[in-house]
């Protein structure tokens, strides 16, 4: 079997799973990525926004032996207000979507998605090339299960504090 959307070629099997068939790896499957990004400043102010989209082949076969695509989609929006030259406060909202139409090689499509807010604080110093932030939010995730036979959706949420220290050289 041939794959004209890679250099995958060869005796694709059923268990040509990533990680699992010396044919099937990570460099031998066709990754196609977009983002897109833009930014606004004002003297006191700042917005920031993001959008990517993914589509690679994850390794899987669908019910009639071809290799299927799963799509990844991200956003964020970061706003954040300057309250001294070196301190601003800041807000992110977020959302990732994964699709993927044999995620169980039966041919039943699995949906995740996971959205996020997060509030915090940003520090720069070193003529802005040095970030300190410390920020709290939330992320939930969420699972289709039909898939496993379970049915319904999952939901995970998790919630905490966060650190980064950032340079720019």
């Amino acid at each position: 079997m041939s794959n004209p959307q890679g250099n995958l070629i060869g005796n694709v099997t059923q268990d040509c799973v990533l990680g699992t068939d010396d044919k099937c790896t990570y460099r031998t499957v066709d990754r196609t990525a977009i983002e897109l990004f833009g930014a606004l400043r004002g003297k006191r102010w700042q917005a920031t926004t993001s959008l990517q989209m993914w589509n690679f082949e994850d390794g899987r076969l669908d019910p009639d032996g071809k290799l299927t695509d799963a799509d990844l989609r991200y956003w964020n929006v970061d706003v954040g207000f300057f309250v001294s030259e070196r301190d601003e406060i800041l807000a992110r909202v977020g959302q990732w979507e994964f699709t993927d139409p044999s995620y169980d090689n039966e041919g039943d499509t699995v949906n995740e998605s996971s959205e996020e807010w997060r509030v915090g604080y940003s520090h720069y110093s070193l003529g802005n090339n040095f970030k300190f932030t410390v920020d709290y939010g939330q992320a939930t995730d969420s699972t289709d299960v039909e898939f496993s036979g379970a049915g319904g959706t999952q939901d995970l949420s998790t919630e905490g504090l966060r650190f980064l220290l950032a340079f720019q050289i």
